[in-house]
């Protein structure tokens, strides 16, 4: 008697069920690693805020240690930087560089009231973001000479600040800044408003780079009058600190800031 052939037999996957699966397949993996990324985001971001305490606290006893009545002009609500006096500028730069690891700086300015024993300290703490590391090749001495401002003391800028936007005054400024970056205003402009407010820019607002979005709680979407005259930007580090007409590299370099209150002797 011949043997019938079996009837059962099993069905294959389609290429669309399977290009189906790869789909599904590429979405979780996609979505496993943008998990991991913003962990390791998280993780990077808290190292640098407890690294960032720990230099804040040097830098607030240095310039504690540095700060005098006789060195520290009065400067009203504008806050002023330490290379206008080459003698602090001198003393307190060498440390400017956090102890034990290089990665991190710090910048300050101060400001100074009429007739106050006080100065008010804002310390910008920054991390190189070109480069692995500071050097002392980004603490230059005092020159007054110098068209480019060493490294680690903050740029001049001409600016308006109008509601949650920056302008800037000279388009050319736009290699400086990058997301990140931190403005303080340093001189009472024609309106009356006064310095020494600390804003963060957040991005571009047009592609030639003259608007910047400001970051949202730090902005002047409660102040309709706006401001127009100097600032302080710290931003982006230079490419090559021996040679700063190279211009700019990297993000903006700014991890946190800090503000406090030094006596003066």
């Amino acid at each position: 008697m011949p043997m019938s052939k079996s009837s059962s037999i099993r069905r294959a996957f389609s290429l669309v069920e399977l290009l189906f699966a790869v789909m599904i397949l590429g979405i979780g993996i996609i979505g496993i690693a943008a998990v991991l990324y913003a962990g390791v985001v998280s993780s990077t971001n808290t190292v640098d805020q407890s690294n960032a305490a720990s230099v804040a606290r040097t830098a607030c006893a240095v310039m504690s240690r540095a700060l005098t009545a006789a060195n520290t002009p009065e400067t009203g609500n504008a806050y002023a930087t330490i290379y206008s006096n080459a003698s602090l500028y001198n003393e307190v730069c060498v440390q400017q560089l956090a102890v034990g690891d290089k990665r991190y700086a710090w910048i300050p300015v101060y400001r100074r009231a009429s007739g106050s024993k006080i100065a008010e300290l804002l310390i910008v703490v920054v991390r190189a973001r070109a480069r692995d590391n500071f050097t002392l090749q980004d603490l230059r001495p005092y020159d007054p000479t110098d068209a480019y401002p060493p490294a680690l003391v903050p740029h001049g800028l001409s600016l308006e600040l109008r509601n949650n936007q920056l302008r800037l005054v000279r388009r050319a400024d736009a290699e400086l800044l990058s997301p990140g970056a931190v403005i303080v205003t340093n001189s009472t402009d024609a309106t009356g408003h006064s310095a020494g407010r600390v804003f963060q820019v957040s991005g571009r607002a047009d592609s030639t780079g003259e608007y910047w979005d400001l970051t949202p709680g730090q902005d002047m979407s409660s102040d309709p009058t706006p401001y127009i005259g100097q600032a302080y930007v710290v931003s982006r580090g230079y490419a090559d600190p021996t040679n700063p007409a190279n211009g700019y590299a990297g993000i903006a370099q700014p991890v946190a800031t800090y503000t406090t209150i030094v006596s003066l002797r």
